[in-house]
């Protein structure tokens, strides 16, 4: 046996590094998955325990702070009572005389009847405009007499019968308080309960707060009582806001455990046994065998308020996630047995094609699949065969770094000629423009003239000779100098030329002939020949770190259409167009050579005069030069 299982080991496992270890990585995250899910569901389940009891106590609270209010705000309208005048229903007789006299018995009253009806008229006021305004919770408020005479104000939103009603609450009230003996100061508010009044066949469903409207000579008797008539549903309001949520009923129960109200209307003729059994009603918690009883006690009023959280329940509402944790574990137990195997077969389905591509490309060729002989892993064979690869790699990359590098020298070549025509494009309407001069010259003077004109053009013949793509500022001005001599002779000196060079800028390499196709054009186009007080300034500085040329005229200048497609031709002069010279020629060449940033730009005014400026990034000459010879790489 255990040599059958060994022979399926190692037939099945044996030379697969990657089966085995998906295999006890599956055994492994499964035992973890497992023991994650067991502490899960206990951390879960005492959460969602701590969370229903906190959030039971905090619904008792809320409750216990408006049954409060309730108690306090009846308090302040019996208060009221003692501090409020009636009026004129008796001369100035308060609230409490008021009630005495009401109730007063007919043989002892010395009152008319008129005088009673007036009474009740101001009390019954005095209730509707004071009392019921003061908690909009009261729906009747009470006046009993000792012989159960009552007097009653109501909201006029109760359902019931209103006299049958008034006197089932007067009748209980009756039978609760009317005794001799009784300790009238004993307890500062008395309740009645819903199930006082089972008595009757359609109990209403209120409860009661009541009281004893003291004698102010006496405080141990009183002229009658007080009492006010709330529904269950303004605190039923409250506990909703909180159902949705809220596990377990809530009670509030008098000190001798009448009911007044309950969330479940289940409990008001008996409580639990656990809820009669519990006698500690001291604000907290306790858990018996069958519940989880929370506690606030209020021994002001004395009532307190009970959350009832059965354990069945309880426990129902924290295993409620069991079964979505258990799905949830199976799935990821699943989808990693899933993944995992699909994962796995791709991984070695891989491993097994580049081992045969590796082997075949060592032999050189590419298309070929084969399988590879041995006893090693795949990883071990991974190795090996990289490294032959890595070989082969080397030879291809070295191959097409060199055909890359020959595409590259061709380009080089081809920018550079591109370069040679753009400069050579200026020399035959140089040529012609000067010889133009001289032919003029020689029409308009005898000798002299022609000779200084020739004389200038052999220094331009000469500096164009040395066929130079990159010269200095200062011969660059040196050469315009020459050229403008030229033209100021032919036109007998109708314009004055300016020359601004600062030191710095002399010895700046720049390319040739870049300024000479600009100041031709100040000439031909610029200049107002018909004028004698033209003037061209020709200034050079460095500014922001980069040399500026400017040549500047007083001439025609241009309008504002021209202006703007002059402007417009230069922002989309970006290739060589060998059909244009001038400033579109010195445009592409420095855009070719210096890039972006650098460039011609170009103001004008109509009739004032023209500005051409040219902007360059300072190099040195022989880093022109290789940007020159390098204009391809760009």
């Amino acid at each position: 046996m255990i040599k059958k299982l060994s022979d399926f080991y190692h037939m099945h496992f044996g030379n697969h590094f990657f089966l085995r270890l998906m295999i006890i990585n599956f055994l492994l995250t499964v035992f973890l998955i497992g023991l994650m899910t067991v502490v899960i569901i206990r951390n879960v389940k005492t959460l969602l325990t701590d969370q229903a009891i906190h959030h039971n106590f905090q619904a008792l609270e809320t409750i216990d702070t408006h049954f409060e209010d309730q108690n306090k705000s009846f308090k302040k309208i019996l208060n009221g009572f003692y501090s409020n005048s009636m009026g004129n229903t008796i001369g100035n007789t308060d609230a409490v005389n008021a009630v005495k006299y009401l109730f007063e018995e007919p043989e002892l009253s010395t009152l008319t009847f008129s005088d009673k009806v007036d009474i009740r008229r101001g009390l019954n006021s005095y209730m509707a405009e004071y009392g019921l305004p003061i908690d909009n919770d009261i729906n009747d408020i009470l006046l009993v007499g000792m012989d159960q005479e009552y007097l009653a104000t109501s909201r006029n939103r109760s359902a019931y019968s209103k006299t049958q009603y008034y006197k089932q609450i007067s009748a209980e009230i009756s039978r609760s308080v009317f005794d001799d003996n009784k300790n009238i100061n004993g307890q500062k508010i008395h309740f009645l309960t819903p199930s006082d009044f089972q008595r009757e066949n359609t109990p209403p469903k209120v409860y009661v707060l009541y009281d004893y409207i003291r004698k102010t000579e006496n405080t141990s008797q009183y002229n009658g009582l007080l009492a006010a008539a709330y529904s269950p549903d303004f605190i039923k309001t409250v506990y909703n806001q909180f159902s949705p949520y809220l596990l377990g009923d809530i009670l509030i129960l008098t000190q001798e455990n009448q009911v007044i109200f309950d969330s479940s209307e289940q409990y008001y003729t008996s409580l639990p046994e656990a809820l009669v059994q519990y006698q500690d009603h001291e604000t907290g918690t306790q858990k018996t065998d069958q519940y989880i009883i929370n506690t606030i006690s209020n021994p002001e009023f004395g009532y307190y308020v009970v959350g009832l959280i059965s354990n069945a329940d309880l426990n129902h509402y924290a295993n409620r996630l069991n079964p979505l944790i258990f799905v949830i574990t199976s799935i990821c137990i699943s989808l990693i047995l899933v993944l995992g195997y699909m994962s796995t077969k791709r991984l070695l389905g891989r491993i097994f094609t580049i081992n045969r591509t590796l082997v075949e490309i060592e032999h050189g060729n590419l298309n070929a699949r084969a399988d590879v002989p041995g006893s090693n892993d795949e990883i071990k064979q991974i190795a090996t065969n990289l490294n032959h690869m890595s070989e082969k790699l080397q030879e291809y990359i070295q191959k097409e770094y060199t055909i890359q590098l020959e595409r590259t020298n061709a380009e080089l070549k081809q920018k550079t000629a591109e370069l040679y025509a753009l400069q050579t494009q200026i020399d035959p309407h140089f040529l012609y423009n000067t010889l133009e001069a001289i032919r003029m010259g020689a029409i308009k003077s005898q000798d002299r003239e022609t000779a200084d004109m020739i004389k200038e053009l052999a220094k331009l013949f000469r500096n164009s000779a040395k066929g130079s793509l990159v010269g200095t500022v200062g011969e660059e001005m040196a050469y315009c100098r020459a050229y403008l001599s030229l033209f100021s002779i032919r036109y007998q000196d109708r314009f004055t030329v300016a020359y601004e060079m600062t030191p710095e800028t002399k010895g700046i390499a720049i390319l040739t002939h870049l300024l000479q196709p600009i100041v031709e054009n100040t000439i031909i186009h610029g200049v107002d020949l018909s004028k004698d007080n033209n003037w061209i300034r020709i200034t050079a500085k460095i500014e922001q770190e980069a040399l500026v040329i400017s040549v500047s005229d007083t001439g025609k200048g241009m309008s504002a259409q021209r202006l703007f497609e002059v402007q417009q031709g230069l922002e989309e002069c970006d290739q060589v167009d060998y059909g244009k010279i001038g400033l579109y020629n010195v445009q592409n060449r420095i855009r070719m050579i210096y890039g972006e940033g650098c460039g011609l730009s170009i103001q004008s005014i109509e009739g004032i005069g023209t500005c051409v400026t040219m902007r360059l990034s300072i190099r040195t000459k022989e880093e022109l030069l290789e940007d020159v010879q390098g204009a391809g790489r760009r």
